[in-house]
């Protein structure tokens, strides 16, 4: 990977011009203009606006991540081109995806190579394997699930089927539940194929 470009150097501070002494001495009318006026004081910094969950909001918010998550599984398991279609609604303008920090546009970009490599996907939560963790003061929920997938590219003759967890934080800092971060994880695999229609190469719908 290609080093870190090293750290512009502050530019040094301007200096300031000599001011050209007086000889005569100053009057005291003189002294006292010559006085700088103190600052304003500074208007109190306004409170931002808070983006924390009501205590009393949790268990709603929760419910609703689980139920994102189980309308995220069923639009990946749609047609390529519906799965494309929908996939801007679920995610934020910027999200940790599989460990990297990634805007909107490349993650759709990665979403067609999926398309691309396994035309045909199913996806179905296990039930009962899903658990919710929410926060109030950062207004996030994390969701883990478990689920079965199966994927097959017909014209390649592959098919990847097996159990995976994965794992969505959501933020319901805005008008609306949005995902965060995503990663995933294999926990078995039946049949043969070449690559995971998951997590191989950390990479996934």
């Amino acid at each position: 990977a290609p080093e870190p470009a090293p750290q512009a150097a502050a530019p040094a501070p301007e200096e300031e011009a000599a001011e050209p002494q007086v000889r005569s001495r100053p009057t005291r009318r003189a002294r006292t203009a010559s006085r700088p006026s103190r600052p304003a004081p500074e208007a109190a910094a306004q409170p931002m606006a808070s983006t924390a969950l009501p205590e009393g909001r949790l268990a709603e918010s929760g419910a609703a991540a689980q139920a994102l998550v189980l309308d995220y599984l069923e639009s990946v398991s749609a047609p390529g081109a519906v799965m494309l279609g929908t996939a801007p609604r679920y995610y934020a303008p910027q999200v940790r995806f599989y460990g990297r920090v990634t805007g909107l546009p490349a993650l759709l970009a990665e979403k067609r190579r999926f398309v691309r490599r396994w035309p045909e996907r199913h996806y179905e939560a296990q039930g009962g394997a899903t658990r919710t963790a929410c926060n109030a003061a950062s207004a996030t929920c994390i969701v883990h699930t478990t689920f079965n997938f199966r994927a097959d590219n017909p014209g390649r003759g592959v098919r990847s089927q097996g159990v995976s967890e994965l794992t969505l934080t959501i933020s319901f800092a805005g008008e609306r539940p949005l995902i965060v971060a995503e990663s995933s994880r294999v926990l078995r695999r039946y049949g043969a194929g070449p690559q995971s229609a998951i997590a191989n190469a950390q990479r996934g719908a």
